[in-house]
């Protein structure tokens, strides 16, 4: 199994919208993702608590082999998302591992 995280920090304003939209516009475009049969699951979170480094905004995948993971970021709803977060982001940092 394959699992993926990414976090990122988000503009106040981008795309003529706050933060907060664009964050509840990146979880859609992550959730719109389950679409993808070879995604085996997509967990989104907005963080709750001001803390030096804190990130805004967690997503959480996992997918059973890199044939899968290769699926996904080939799809064009995987390349809407990234396109929307480089608009929107600040910074962003991720992760991926095998378990």
């Amino acid at each position: 199994m394959i699992k993926h995280i990414s976090m990122g920090v988000f503009k106040e304003n981008a795309e003529g919208h706050s933060k907060k939209e664009n964050m509840e516009k990146a979880k859609e475009l992550s959730l719109n993702m389950r679409e993808i049969h070879e995604l085996s699951r997509i967990e989104i979170g907005f963080n709750f608590m001001d803390a030096p480094g804190a990130c805004d905004f967690v997503s959480y995948s996992e997918y059973k082999d890199m044939d899968a993971v290769k699926a996904v970021i080939s799809h064009p709803l995987h390349d809407k998302l990234v396109d929307f977060l480089k608009k929107v982001t600040e910074k962003t940092h991720s992760v991926t591992y095998k378990v």
